[in-house]
């Protein structure tokens, strides 16, 4: 072999070498960061919204569960329901094994973080850039978007999935490969019927508003808005007519006051708090001047998002049409927020790419993964606040032991009577639960029986959620100075036990305690 080929030989070994590095350091960045996620936010699985959609997946296994259950009873009368796709979904799989939530929660979160790389991408080249553009979505600005929403969250439930699939559908929709766009939103609807509509309606203005400038045809446009049309579109109007049309339990006025009373943080813009407004506004005006002159797509998508918001603003607000909560628009703002601090980033990378540091991506790496490690180790220790339910961890907090207190004493057909804090009872103890806190459905039959009960055991009232400080708290202090007479109501009910606090004196069956709560039998 002559010198000059072997030459070239090993020029094109080292950059092989040089690529299947990058990719190694980029495969790691993504686990990384992460690991990062989970450290930070902590991990949790049975409880919480999860007591929704773990127990129903578990009463699709074995419908000799949760007999005397009013959330899963009420939630199964009729598969034309919302959360019925994702929680079939986990019945497929394994929905007692902790290692499927977590499976299904790591491959989501995967999804997003390489999402948010190939969203960002094309605008820089910079590892250091992206990796910040994914610290300020995930990290530094989460929890300010209008209407509690966001792309990821610390446990698997339908906006997980849904979320992931619409991001990279907003990623294919902003290079123009519209096909993928909308095809990508068809299981995204399926698992959260909001997010993946959102996106879909947003999708078609902006195919609307390219015909309406002579940007296309409308034969070009038709092909997927009938693919999304025809099944996700059929599937979101079935379950909007079964809500809408077939449920008449409670009138609109009462319906809508039950969503501001239980659902106001996610639905009604005056509970948005303005540190929130602020941001969000600030980060919008930022992508609007930032976007009109780089990328239509992006900026018509502002557009069309903002217009949307106030018109949802106005209905709900300003004529409280109740008809127009179920559009629940402000979710849109998980979508501004992360456009917006793109721009931020894009507009930054002309300094940060100044700055250059040896090995940027294995430090970012290695800073991250064992700082990440270490805060898991020492968890208790760094953010005590936080849940870390992974499936090798010991869960001995007193929410854990009640739920095993009740598998132990109390019959699978039992009604628990539950403090509006607890949430893990329906999961963990595989119990039906006669009211909780936290279970919700949009189906008024439900709404109108649930809300009733919150009353008389909460003190939940449209009185309380506007006037109080504290509701949480409240509610508690309520629920803690229950008597006799008022159990005796609901054992009458159907209620067959009690959770409660340790503080209670109550003539019934004491049948264990577990930290600060403690089981009766009615």
């Amino acid at each position: 072999m002559s010198s000059s080929s072997l030459e070239r030989t090993k020029v094109a070994d080292s950059r092989d070498a040089s690529s299947n590095l990058s990719s190694f350091w980029k495969i790691a960045l993504v686990l990384s960061l992460y690991l990062s996620l989970l450290a930070y936010h902590g991990y949790r699985y049975g409880d919480e919204d999860l007591s929704e959609t773990s127990a129903y997946a578990l009463y699709l296994t074995s419908d000799s569960l949760y007999s005397q259950d009013l959330y899963i009873q009420h939630v199964s009368e009729n598969r034309w329901n919302e959360r019925y796709p994702f929680v079939y979904l986990l019945s497929v799989f394994n929905p007692e094994s902790p290692w499927t939530y977590f499976g299904l929660h790591g491959l989501c979160s995967l999804a997003i973080l390489i999402g948010l790389l190939r969203l960002i991408s094309p605008f820089v080249r910079s590892n250091v850039t992206k990796t910040l553009f994914i610290i300020a979505v995930l990290f530094a600005t989460y929890g300010y978007t209008l209407g509690e929403n966001e792309v990821w969250y610390n446990y698997i439930m339908p906006s997980l999935p849904a979320k992931a699939l619409a991001l990279w559908s907003l990623v294919m929709y902003v290079q123009g490969r519209r096909w993928w766009a909308y095809f990508l939103l068809i299981p995204a609807t399926l698992c959260q019927p909001i997010a993946g509509a959102q996106m879909a309606l947003i999708w078609l203005l902006l195919d609307a508003w390219k015909w309406r400038q002579n940007e296309t045809t409308w034969q070009t446009l038709l092909g997927p808005i009938m693919l999304y049309g025809g099944t996700a579109g059929a599937w979101v109007l079935a379950v909007y007519l079964q809500q809408a049309v077939m449920d008449h339990e409670l009138t609109n006025r009462a319906f809508y006051e039950i969503m501001e009373l239980r659902l106001g943080h996610h639905f009604f813009p005056s509970y948005y708090p303005t540190k929130n407004w602020a941001f969000m506004l600030s980060i919008y005006i930022c992508a609007m001047v930032f976007w009109r002159s780089r990328n239509q797509t992006i900026y018509r998508f502002l557009i069309v998002s903002a217009i949307g918001c106030l018109f949802y603003l106005i209905a709900i607000e300003g004529f409280e049409i109740s008809s127009v909560l179920v559009l629940q628009w402000f979710k849109t703002t998980v979508w501004i927020k992360i456009i917006g601090l793109l721009a931020v980033l894009v507009w930054s990378d002309r300094y940060l790419s100044r700055i250059q540091i040896t090995y940027a991506t294995p430090l970012m790496v290695l800073l991250m993964g064992f700082s990440s490690l270490a805060i898991l180790q020492w968890s208790d220790h760094v953010f005590s606040d936080k849940r870390y339910h992974f499936p090798w961890s010991q869960m001995d907090a007193s929410d854990f032991r009640i739920a095993q207190l009740c598998t132990t004493h109390c019959a699978v057909d039992a009604a628990i009577i539950t403090p509006p804090e607890l949430t893990s009872i329906r999961f963990f103890a595989k119990r039906g639960v006669y009211i909780d806190y936290k279970s919700n459905i949009h189906s008024r039959t439900y709404l109108a029986e649930s809300q009733a009960r919150r009353e008389r055991l909460y003190g939940l009232t449209l009185q309380l959620k506007r006037t109080s400080a504290n509701p949480a708290l409240a509610m508690q202090e309520h629920y803690s100075s229950l008597t006799q007479e008022d159990i005796q109501i609901e054992k009458d009910n159907g209620a067959t036990h009690l959770v409660t606090y340790e503080t209670a004196d109550l003539p019934f069956r004491l049948l264990g305690t577990a930290g600060k709560y403690v089981l009766y039998e009615l």
